[in-house]
């Protein structure tokens, strides 16, 4: 019999077969037991572009247990009928400010169903491309965006209220986009049916209008309002233009905006990384994105999520730099690679754009950013990006998304950090190509709708 090693264990090929809630319980109890030994994990020092992942630099971390300096994405799910089906249907996410104690308790001693997320990977812009998605990672992807996209005429569609039930029973996280054209204004109203529509089913995510400005703020300061008061069980997400520090200042000082820095649970991000303008390293554009985040858990202690990311060969936006397929697919490779810088800095999850279709349109250089062509798999840019999910989005080699909250040293949440991810990651070469194989999808382990 065939066995995977889950944080230095070995644990039957039949582990893959779980659903849901049972693999996260699983694993949460294997990772329970270095707690039990050990009383507290190691964890890295403070990362920037240069990690280091030299084990002799590690120190041993606890966090002051009178303080809870660390924040945790942590959801709780609806116990089900006689408690026998427990799931996210009527379920609660939030993010829940902990330190090594309470953190082992939610781990070790949960009786009410609660649990820390691992780092979600996603896929858009719609449920079956979510779900063709899922069968190319082996079923570990846990994020489904859907664009919720209007016209010259009409404001975005309202979510689909089954849909979203059917990825909360199986313990994903949807997440809808409000997507209209720059010619249509914002509509609140629309906005709060699409919230409305969700109320009370779970912890779906909401955003205001995608890439929004700092001339649009009062229409998503009413978005905001029109979210939260529409649907008690969804998180917000501020869905600011990359990189856009004026927008973000501006809803999440609470000097300014008491209330809507509060309304505020999530910051989005979408990234183009031909977008950048410091280069022509893609790993550098990633970087970049990175540290806008690491800047908006350090001054605010909010989360943020890049509810869509992809990359195009060809040129940069500016026009002065080349893509390579393989420059691509590296730089698909290394953010996985990263996944576990990218939680330190606050970042809980990435969603690719799209498989074979443009959600919106491009006036960029180059858009050629779907991994498919033709019907056929884009070779190596899928391998880059599929082939590292597969490699890395397993219990063993993923990790919470949990962060060290604003005011707070990173080395104070050690405890959140997966050693074994640590230990064993590897660095893309920058000589050594992609491979150009094949990825062969499998059979989803769950049905929607």
């Amino acid at each position: 019999m065939q066995s995977k090693l889950i944080f230095g264990l070995a644990l039957p090929q039949q582990f893959r077969s779980l659903k849901g809630i049972s693999r996260i319980a699983l694993v949460l109890a294997i990772l329970a037991i270095p707690f039990l030994f050990f009383g507290c994990v190691q964890g890295t020092p403070g990362q920037n572009n240069n990690v280091d992942f030299n084990l002799t630099n590690i120190t041993r971390i606890c966090a002051d247990s009178n303080q809870t300096p660390c924040v945790v994405f942590k959801c709780q799910n609806d116990t089900g009928i006689l408690g026998l089906f427990p799931n996210l249907h009527y379920g609660n996410c939030s993010f829940a400010r902990v330190n090594y104690t309470s953190f082992q308790k939610t781990i070790n001693n949960s009786t009410d169903g609660t649990y820390p997320m691992l780092f979600m990977v996603g896929q858009g812009p719609n449920l079956t491309q979510f779900n063709n998605a899922n069968k190319l990672c082996n079923n570990s992807l846990t994020l489904s965006v859907t664009w919720l996209n209007g016209n010259s005429t009409s404001p975005p569609t309202l979510a689909s209220k089954s849909e979203a039930v059917c990825l909360l029973q199986q313990n994903f996280i949807p997440a809808y986009l409000y997507n209209a054209p720059a010619s249509q204004a914002i509509n609140i109203s629309a906005t709060g049916a699409i919230a409305k529509v969700l109320d009370g089913e779970g912890p779906a995510i909401v955003s205001t209008e995608v890439e929004a400005s700092y001339l649009d703020r009062s229409d998503v300061g009413q978005q905001l309002l029109a979210i939260k008061s529409n649907c008690t069980k969804c998180l917000t997400m501020l869905a600011a233009r990359r990189l856009d520090n004026k927008t973000i200042d501006y809803f999440l000082n609470s000097s300014l905006n008491p209330v809507l820095s509060r309304d505020v649970d999530i910051v989005g991000q979408g990234i183009i990384l031909n977008n950048y303008s410091g280069g022509c390293d893609l790993q550098n554009a990633i970087w970049e994105n990175i540290n806008f985040a690491k800047y908006i858990r350090q001054t605010y202690g909010k989360p943020t999520l890049w509810y869509f990311f992809a990359a195009s060969p060809g040129k940069s936006d500016d026009g002065l730099c080349t893509y390579s397929d393989q420059d691509v697919a590296k730089a698909f490779a290394k953010v996985f690679e990263l996944r576990q810088v990218l939680a330190d800095n606050g970042i809980i999850g990435i969603s690719y754009y799209s498989l074979d279709s443009q959600p919106r349109p491009c006036t960029a250089q180059a858009c050629d950013y779907s991994l498919y062509s033709g019907g056929s798999q884009k070779q190596p840019e899928i391998n880059g990006w599929f082939g590292s999910c597969q490699e890395y989005v397993v219990p063993s080699m993923n990790t919470f998304a949990g962060f060290a909250a604003n005011g707070s040293a990173e080395r104070q949440c050690g405890f959140l950090r997966n050693m074994a991810y640590i230990e064993n990651n590897k660095q893309t070469s920058t000589t050594d190509d992609i491979p150009s194989t094949p990825i062969s999808p499998v059979s989803l382990q769950y049905q929607c709708p």
